[in-house]
């Protein structure tokens, strides 16, 4: 399965999921496995850029964890998770951007969140690839709140807009 997906910018990346062995258990036979390994390709000209390979790397990492990573009943990450992870995350990074940090959720989804003096970006993509935002200021005002995708520009840039501005903050700090 591929997806290519667009950043706003004009970029484009691709994910690739590795191929499924003809013995592995069909989709909906209820088995529980790790995605496995996938690539994020980066299709501009130009060097590709750190954060597409932290992205890949660090989803990768959360990718690899099986059913029960949490000590529980945890699923493995799935692939609607990692595919909407990348497509969202296409749409709001770039060169400047702060570094996020990235866990697995129980439910088989993705949670990447910055966390700059005070202030937070919080994204939650579960089992099902729908991806939920929460951005506050310092002062507790949202900046975001509520379904984040790339059907809803508006959104994407109000967030992309306050990571910007984390980032100069953390340009200050240093």
């Amino acid at each position: 399965m591929t997806a290519t997906l667009e950043r706003f910018v004009g970029s484009s990346l691709t994910m690739y999921a590795p191929p499924v062995p003809e013995s592995a258990p069909l989709a909906g036979s209820g088995a529980q496995k790790p995605v496995g390994r996938f690539m994020i390709k980066w299709s501009q000209s130009g060097p590709r850029p750190w954060y597409v390979d932290l992205v890949e790397l660090e989803l990768n990492k959360i990718a690899s964890l099986g059913k029960g990573w949490d000590g529980n009943r945890a699923r493995p990450v799935t692939f609607r998770a990692l595919k909407s992870s990348v497509e969202v995350l296409s749409g709001l990074l770039g060169e400047d951007s702060p570094t996020p940090q990235f866990f697995p959720l129980p439910d088989g989804g993705v949670q990447v969140e910055w966390l700059v003096a005070g202030n937070s970006v919080v994204i939650e993509i579960d089992g099902e690839g729908v991806a939920y935002v929460l951005a506050t200021t310092v002062s507790d005002r949202d900046i975001a709140d509520g379904i984040i995708s790339r059907q809803d520009p508006q959104q994407m840039r109000c967030v992309a807009k306050f990571l910007s501005a984390l980032s100069r903050q953390v340009k200050r700090a240093d």
